[in-house]
């Protein structure tokens, strides 16, 4: 299992994925509501415990055209 993953989550999806990522045990760096209104990924770290929002435009188009970001489906797909 990859230690960090950077995963783009469509609005409509981000109560529900911000309520799966406290059952792994996830801490958030911001608030719910902060995270639910926003159109930035999501960066999950399994080594630190947290999930943050990316808000680097500069990072964010770094990581969609090497790859590195994710669909919501695709990271559950992964550490399942």
């Amino acid at each position: 299992m990859n230690n960090q993953y950077i995963v783009n989550v469509k609005t409509e999806e981000r109560e529900e994925f911000i309520s799966y990522l406290k059952k792994l045990n996830l801490k958030g760096k911001y608030k719910n509501k902060e995270i639910i209104n926003s159109k930035f990924p999501i960066v999950i770290d399994f080594n630190e415990k947290i999930y943050y929002l990316l808000e680097s435009i500069t990072c964010c188009a770094m990581a969609s055209q090497s790859g590195k970001m994710i669909s919501k489906d695709e990271f559950i797909n992964s550490i399942n």
